[in-house]
């Protein structure tokens, strides 16, 4: 979109109640124009946050960024190490994460984490959290590298079998369903793992950059475009899909985590068999 078409969706969209903005790219921060879009969205009374990966951004950038009150910079990370992150993104990416970590907490700007989880860096997924409670993250997502046609130079850092079943089981279905219980014992309190959903896109509808309308990240159908509807018109399209039995019936994401569920659920010896693998993996995971 044009500088005037994003405006434009930004005051089509806008409005009382408050909206919630996020940006999302490729790279939003190599738009040149990118800062005067989320300051308009500021002063349309949007909460904004954005992804990123934070190369293009500096300790100037994060304060005006905090001058903007943007409410997270959500940053994705590809390792707790240099050698395992630049590996998979460019070298000198990973230095360059935690000068912007170290920038954003020492000015109060909220911070997420996204880990994207690779072959390579699976055995970093218990030690997220230790990585991100020094910089004061507050929420950590983690998520599986799906290898497609963008990316087939990078085949090897797919999940083997077994890595794939541990993390969609254990990792995904187990810290969703007994959170809570997690949160009751000493050793995981205010860990920012746990705060890992299952899946909630359907929460969040998508606009692309052509201004077409997806009821979630995962449906790739336009029911619309932003730019020549009324958003009014959108919603009430979006209200007429049943998530639950219709969109996400055909989602594998959706199909892996009800299965995970209804084994976990309905079996107690199954929960009892998680919950010791869990405690036995993390043991091993925190001594290397």
């Amino acid at each position: 979109m044009s500088l005037d078409e994003s405006k434009r969706v930004i005051d089509k969209i806008t409005g009382p109640p408050c909206v919630k903005i996020l940006f999302q790219g490729g790279e939003p921060f190599e738009r040149p124009d990118f800062f005067e879009i989320m300051e308009y969205a500021r002063k349309k009374g949007a909460a904004v946050s954005v992804d990123t990966n934070s190369w293009f951004l500096n300790a100037d950038k994060i304060k005006k960024l905090r001058g903007l009150d943007v409410e997270s910079i959500n940053i994705t990370i590809y390792g707790t190490t240099a050698k395992v992150n630049d590996s998979f993104t460019r070298e000198g990416h990973f230095d360059h994460i935690l000068e912007v970590l170290n920038s954003a907490r020492n000015d109060g700007l909220e911070i997420h984490l996204a880990l994207l989880v690779t072959r390579m860096n699976f055995g970093q997924i218990f030690k997220i959290d230790g990585f991100a409670k020094k910089f004061g993250v507050k929420k950590v997502h983690v998520d599986v590298f799906l290898c497609d046609k963008n990316f087939k130079h990078r085949r090897k850092y797919q999940l083997g079998l077994f890595q794939f079943l541990f993390f969609w089981l254990i990792i995904r279905v187990f810290l969703k369903l007994f959170s809570s219980r997690i949160h009751a014992k000493p050793e995981f309190k205010n860990n920012p793992l746990i705060n890992v959903s299952i899946c909630d896109r359907n929460k969040f509808p998508l606009i692309k950059s052509n201004g077409d309308f997806w009821p979630c990240l995962f449906y790739e159908k336009s029911i619309g475009n932003i730019l020549y509807e009324t958003p009014g018109v959108l919603w009430e399209r979006l209200s007429g899909f049943n998530f639950g039995r219709g969109l996400c019936s055909s989602c594998l994401e959706k199909k892996l985590d009800g299965l995970g569920q209804k084994i976990m659920s309905s079996n107690k010896c199954a929960l009892k068999v998680f919950t010791g693998a869990y405690r036995l993996y993390l043991k091993i995971i925190r001594r290397i």
